[in-house]
Parts: C-alpha cells; sequence; structure tokens
C-alpha cells in the first residue's frame, strides 16, 4: 500500500505535540526555523546552560515488529540521501508509539553504527510513495538501545533514564541476543502473573524496552501500561 503522506503527517503532528508537552515539563523546548526543519533539526533544547538540537522520529510499527526504519534514501528517483546521513541535528528522539519509549540518540553514534555494523547485516526495506519510494534498515530495537544515551518513558516521565554515557558492562547479559523460545516461554509466564516489566527484565537478563516490545509482539493482549 502507498505511503499515505497525509495520514502520516497528521499522526506525526500530533506525536510532536505530544513530545514537546512532555519535554516542557523537563527543560526549555525551542521552535525552529524552516531552513533548520530542512537540516533535519526539529527543536532546540535548553537546559542548565546547556543546547542541543535534536530530530523527531515517530514510529508505529516498531512496537508490533520489533524493528525500528532508519532511513538512507530519502528518494530513489532523485537519489536524495536519507535523514541518517543529512540530519544536523545533535540527537535523534526516535519515539516508539505503543511501547510508550523514546529513545535518546546521539545522531554521530548513529551514524558510526549504522556503517560500522548495521549495513549490509540488516534487511533494505522500501516504502513506496506516490512517485518514488523510501529506502531504509530494519534495525532491531535492541541495537537502537545499545547505542542510546537514554531511553524515556512517554507514560511516566518519572521513570525517565538518562544515563548520557553507557558502558558495555553497563549492558544487560543478554543484550542484542535472539530470542529463544524458552525466553518467550517464560516471559509470558511472568507477564501473566502480572510482574513488573523492571523484575522481568533483570530476570531474563534483558532491557525493559526490550521486555515491554517483545510482550506485545507476542500478544495476548498485553498493553504497555504495566509498571
Amino acid at each position: 500500500m502507498p505511503f499515505d503522506f497525509e495520514t502520516q503527517y497528521r499522526r506525526g503532528a500530533l506525536a510532536e505535540s505530544v513530545l514537546d508537552s512532555m519535554f516542557s515539563r523537563m527543560l526549555r523546548v525551542e521552535p525552529v526555523s524552516r531552513d533548520d526543519q530542512r537540516d533535519g533539526i526539529d527543536r532546540v533544547f535548553h537546559f542548565r546552560g546547556r543546547r542541543w538540537t535534536v530530530e523527531y522520529k515517530t514510529d508505529f510499527r516498531a512496537a508490533q515488529t520489533g524493528r525500528v526504519f532508519i532511513e538512507t534514501v530519502s528518494n530513489d528517483r532523485t537519489k536524495k540521501a536519507g535523514w541518517l546521513y543529512t540530519s544536523r541535528a545533535d540527537y535523534l528522539l526516535y519515539f516508539v508509539s505503543g511501547a510508550d519509549s523514546v529513545y535518546v540518540v546521539r545522531m554521530e553514534r548513529l551514524r558510526h553504527a549504522a556503517v560500522s555494523r548495521w549495513i549490509g547485516r540488516f534487511e533494505d526495506r522500501a516504502v513506496p510513495n506516490r512517485t518514488y519510494r523510501t529506502h531504509g534498515m530494519a534495525v532491531p530495537i535492541d541495537e537502537l538501545d545499545a547505542i542510546a544515551d537514554g531511553v524515556i518513558c512517554t507514560s511516566d516521565p518519572s521513570r525517565t533514564r538518562i544515563v548520557w554515557t553507557r558502558r558495555p558492562d553497563e549492558l544487560p547479559p543478554r543484550h542484542c541476543a535472539f530470542w529463544t523460545p524458552d525466553e518467550d516461554s517464560r516471559l509470558r509466564g511472568l507477564v501473566e502473573r502480572r510482574y513488573p516489566y523492571e523484575v522481568i527484565a533483570r530476570r531474563l537478563g534483558r532491557s525493559v524496552a526490550a521486555v515491554r516490545t517483545r510482550a506485545m509482539r507476542l500478544g495476548g493482549g498485553w498493553g504497555s501500561d504495566r509498571h
């Protein structure tokens, strides 16, 4: 099915207003000019004398597929590069709608991961538009989590986890590993017994974001309202 620009634009604009509302409680959010937007900058954040340019991206499918879309080609007819290469923002804020998670990723770190590990490893996907196609990599959420400076819980910002630096010894033991049938069975059992996601994550050696996303992907009526 071709990409419905108008529908996606409205959904994206609504998601941006949600993010603005949430972040404005933590710091000062400054709107940007159209020239900035053409450079991939959606907002400027100010906090305690520091300034960051950020780009918002909202994914409405990642909570179900377990993969995020990293755009490499914006228009295959004109050969315009995707936002992975063209954005001049300091940070990418990748909102996984349905999982209540915003991944805070430095653009330079994202590009390094894409070039050094992801390109050629993960499937290239083409999204049809009316007259052209957009291409990108379907990257597992765990891979994005591995390079993120933090993950923000949109349903409860007080539980926000911003670490700004992430050492290998801080990552969960099963980070980025494929889910096994045994892990899926354990996850179902723990969720059905109403264990908090934080507890499940510790027991399975996974990040909270990975557990929440996997639970939603497995189904069973599990929502994103688990604490």
